[in-house]
């Protein structure tokens, strides 16, 4: 069974591949391909729910804020070589 910070890892990963997914909408969309923006508006609202969520999650299981930043940090740096 996993625990909260299996979970919060899981979710955190997540987040990061979704945020390297919106990254490169936003160069799309700046590049003229403007069919891109409903998607891209889309993924940026999931993003802020879901880094809401793992916030939450995270500080109830116990972790600190600094902690939860780095862990995004590190997820964004492994989503980045997939």
């Amino acid at each position: 069974m996993p625990t909260v910070s299996d979970e919060v890892d899981n979710r955190i990963y997540d987040l990061a591949k979704r945020e390297n997914e919106c990254d490169d909408l936003f160069e799309e969309i700046k590049r003229g391909n403007g069919e891109m923006s409903v998607r891209y508006l889309a993924l940026r609202d999931s993003c802020k729910e879901l880094r809401k969520d793992i916030f939450r999650r995270a500080m109830s299981a116990g972790l600190t804020r600094e902690k939860i930043k780095t862990k995004i940090e590190e997820a964004r740096g492994k989503a980045g070589r997939t």
